[in-house]
């Protein structure tokens, strides 16, 4: 618990007091405002009586009723919808219940007999007790404490009312009194309590959530969107059949001899760079980082349905991955160069494992592209025949020739001549889940 004044109960930390008057005038706007309704309507039922018990009073009493009690609740109405006066909405409570209560007393001794005198008293612990707890303890007590005074002075100097009876209506205000003292006290002090422990709830589940944020986005850091969702809904994830996907591999030449050169700490700055621009190229592109391999780099386009023109997209990251290299100062001071591949078709995706997961691509598409990066040239980017026939009314495309790749034979391949991106045409791409997949 925050330290409190032990009497006063208010916060000794200034600004989490001024939290709490804030707050607390936010729950008392409507209660305040329902109170001003009751008021009237009490009004308008006071000046009946005026009218039908003292007729011949209701020429100046009704009037002055009016003008005193209007004002007020117009002004106190007017004030909770005007911000600047949020942070004194117990003030304003207190001062209209003070200042309806006093001419309570004046309004009831207009009346005959003083038989009505008692009707100060009824409204004291019908209105004026039960609102006082509702207000900030000290203040509602303090204003309480007035209009009682008050009224006991008249019973005991201006009434003429039996002693039996002042008697009775004074214990009847003091107990009220007193109930509405230790209510009041008490109905604060657990409204500040409950104050902290939502204000400790609160600011709980704010830590709750950017901690899920912060793990959310190292999830998305490792898998791509879908995954994650899948692996935090709790589902098992078999693996995914795309039957078309664009993969590209990156290898920097260059880089090997550049590790006798460098020291650790400036090698790993090097590639770092390097690769954080690869990332934000992916991104630009909607493609999906799979892994890095040392100083190699893979990524895959068509996962998601959202980009149809992967093809397209993974050919123009690859433009822009050898311009920045072959155009970079301080990659050239290097003597680095790029060989890239690409091939596109169909790939099974999924993550394997129950730690550390890993989401990552395979099947012979995957294989080809491998091989297309591994046998290329420096500063080339080689395709297979099946992305030339896809590509080449958009790019400029050469043959190069049958090249032996492990594991293929001779296959047919060409080189992308484009150092400008191009437009993107619609390429149409499709996935099911290899679990569903009919033979």
């Amino acid at each position: 618990m925050k330290e409190q004044h032990k009497l006063f109960l208010f916060f000794r930390d200034k600004k989490l007091e001024k939290e709490y008057r804030l707050n607390y005038d936010d729950e008392m706007r409507l209660p305040l405002r329902f109170g001003i309704i009751i008021s009237i309507v009490s009004w308008v039922s006071a000046l009946y009586l005026v009218y039908t018990i003292v007729p011949d009073k209701a020429s100046w009493l009704g009037p002055l009723t009016l003008a005193v009690i209007c004002p007020l609740f117009i002004f106190i109405t007017w004030a909770t919808f005007w911000p600047s006066w949020r942070g004194r909405y117990h003030t304003l409570g207190a001062i209209s219940n003070l200042w309806a209560g006093l001419y309570v007393v004046y309004f009831c001794s207009q009346f005959p007999k003083g038989g009505y005198i008692i009707l100060p008293t009824l409204i004291f612990i019908i209105f004026f007790g039960s609102y006082m707890v509702r207000l900030r303890w000290l203040t509602g007590f303090f204003a309480a404490l007035i209009y009682i005074a008050t009224y006991q002075v008249y019973l005991l100097k201006y009434s003429d009312l039996a002693s039996d009876q002042i008697l009775l209506h004074s214990f009847v205000s003091w107990l009220t009194l007193s109930f509405s003292f230790f209510a009041g006290r008490i109905s604060e002090s657990n409204n500040r309590i409950r104050f902290i422990q939502n204000k400790t709830i609160s600011s709980q589940a704010d830590e709750i959530k950017k901690e899920k944020e912060a793990a959310d986005k190292l999830l998305l850091n490792i898998l791509p969107p879908f995954i994650a969702d899948e692996l935090k809904s709790g589902e098992q994830i078999l693996g995914t059949h795309h039957r078309d996907c664009s993969v590209l591999f990156a290898d920097l030449e260059g880089f090997t001899e550049l590790c006798t050169s460098l020291d650790a700490v400036d090698l790993v700055r090097v590639l770092n760079d390097i690769f954080s621009e690869f990332d934000q190229l992916a991104e630009k592109y909607e493609l999906e980082k799979i892994k890095t391999m040392g100083d190699g780099y893979m990524i895959v386009g068509g996962l998601t349905k959202s980009r149809s023109n992967h093809l397209v997209d993974i050919t123009n990251f690859a433009i822009e991955i050898r311009n920045l290299i072959n155009n970079g100062p301080e990659y050239q001071k290097y003597g680095l160069k790029l060989r890239v591949g690409i091939h596109t078709g169909p790939v099974v995706a999924g993550v394997i494992g129950l730690t550390k997961f890993q989401y990552d691509l395979w099947g012979e598409t995957v294989n080809l592209a491998s091989r297309l990066e591994s046998e290329g040239e420096s500063d080339k980017i080689q395709v297979s025949e099946t992305v030339y026939s896809r590509l080449r009314d958009k790019f400029e495309l050469t043959e190069r020739g049958q090249v032996e790749l492990k594991g293929f034979g001779k296959v047919l391949t060409y080189y992308l001549n484009n150092t400008k991106v191009v437009n993107k045409p619609q390429i149409s791409t499709g996935m099911i889940d290899v679990s569903r997949e009919q033979d």
